[in-house]
């Protein structure tokens, strides 16, 4: 899981959560996540599982009024969804961060699910993949693929066999650019408002 941050370079910037409560809120007049106390914070996101599930992200706001989630306002907590736009509004800063559920795919070192179990199977050649063999499990359908030099399943393809995610070693998601200091998509359903509020003052 990952909050997209605009950083002071122009660019989007991830932050991997590592299943650790976390502090949302504005240093220096950006949005920033930190574990410690170096931001003014104004929400907590805070690590929850049940036996079913994987580790997802709760924000709890601190500061309501100065916290938007998808463009409304925060009443309570909420579990984070992919893909969810958090805005920050305070007197020392502004901005707008994304949380996605999404990781990076990783080669490494397949290890059998301790105490036994049934086999893995690569999902591309159908062959048992076998411990210590180099591999990559895809972060969005779970299905794991070889990726040796002499069998390299995974990047054998531009897309992901059972979910067609892309099979290039990046995020397959990532905020739109940042349009005269707004995200593009902000700023186009802004100018959709402002259309709108203008041909109803001429209706």
């Amino acid at each position: 899981m990952v909050i997209w941050i605009f950083d002071q370079s122009g660019m989007w910037q991830p932050i991997e959560l590592q299943g650790t409560p976390m502090k949302l809120g504005v240093q220096d007049g950006r949005p920033m996540v930190t574990s410690d106390g170096r931001a003014a914070s104004l929400g907590l996101l805070y690590p929850w599982r049940d036996r079913f599930t994987a580790t997802r992200y709760v924000l709890f706001p601190l500061e309501q009024e100065m916290l938007r989630v998808n463009g409304r306002r925060l009443f309570g907590h909420r579990l984070l969804r992919d893909r969810d736009e958090v805005a920050l509004r305070c007197p020392t800063g502004s901005g707008t961060v994304f949380f996605t559920e999404e990781s990076l795919p990783r080669v490494v070192a397949f290890k059998s699910s301790p105490g036994g179990g049934p086999p893995t199977f690569c999902f591309r050649c159908k062959t048992k993949v076998e411990d210590a063999q180099l591999s990559v499990l895809c972060p969005r359908c779970k299905f794991w693929y070889h990726e040796m030099q002499e069998r390299s399943c995974w990047s054998y393809d531009k897309e992901c066999a059972g979910c067609h995610r892309t099979t290039a070693m990046d995020y397959a998601w990532k905020p739109e650019p940042v349009i005269n200091g707004q995200v593009a998509t902000l700023a186009a359903r802004m100018a959709r408002r402002r259309a709108a509020t203008s041909e109803q003052s001429r209706g």
